[in-house]
């Protein structure tokens, strides 16, 4: 998937990226941002299953852990 820079962002950490308004960014959809018990970290997406609450809260529950492999 690819996505157009709205603005420029200055990376303040190793694991950001920076980029300039126009950019073209491939974005890789392998791995997603989440936090548990106040702790963050990238989890595999097929790792996991979206669940949308009936008060439309929006939460993450770990799905099956066959494959540990990332990548």
């Amino acid at each position: 998937m690819e996505a157009i820079a709205k603005f420029d962002f200055s990376a303040s950490g190793e694991d950001e990226l920076s980029f300039r308004a126009g950019d073209m960014l491939k974005v890789s959809e392998e791995w997603y941002k989440a936090e548990l018990r106040s702790q963050e970290g990238y989890v595999p997406k097929n790792f996991i299953d979206f669940h949308i609450p009936s008060d439309g809260r929006r939460i993450v529950t770990m799905g099956s852990l066959g494959n540990r492999g990332r990548g």
